[in-house]
């Protein structure tokens, strides 16, 4: 009988699965190569998948490829983490630690905002995140989903 391991499955020099669980990556910092935490924040709900989407553009749009934003439970059984790692082929550089620090900040303040509007995460408005990135990163001006 074969156990299988949570940590990180390695295929390649830089693995090509996630690790599980996810807030198990090292955090990105410049210099890290292969899966890296860029994202973990705590939660009182569930965002919405279009707020998850916003992040995996800007994840690769940065230059980091296979991005996964999951849902994870927290230590408290009330909340819940968001946590998100992606692969850098090449060693991460400054700019690109500038970009994931915007990110986090872009985050905590759209959740902020939801919570201080709605008191629950789940009205987490994608569009304003999307906004938010955009002043990083210019190709996500566009907007990518008509929202009804």
């Amino acid at each position: 009988m074969v156990m299988e391991s949570r940590s990180a499955v390695l295929e390649g020099p830089l693995g090509s699965k996630p690790p599980k669980p996810l807030k198990s990556a090292p955090d990105a910092r410049e210099g890290a190569v292969g899966w890296v935490k860029v994202l973990d924040v705590q939660l009182n709900g569930i965002v919405p998948g279009r707020f998850r989407h916003v992040i995996k553009r800007y994840l690769k749009r940065i230059g980091l490829r296979n991005a996964v934003v999951e849902h994870e439970p927290d230590a408290n059984p009330l909340m819940l983490r968001l946590v998100a790692v992606a692969r850098a082929e090449r060693p991460i550089t400054r700019e690109q630690v500038r970009k994931i620090q915007h990110l986090r900040a872009a985050v905590e303040d759209v959740l902020r905002d939801a919570y201080l509007k709605a008191g629950h995460s789940s009205r987490a408005d994608p569009e304003a995140l999307r906004l938010r990135l955009a002043e990083a990163e210019p190709s996500l001006r566009k907007v990518y989903y008509a929202i009804r």
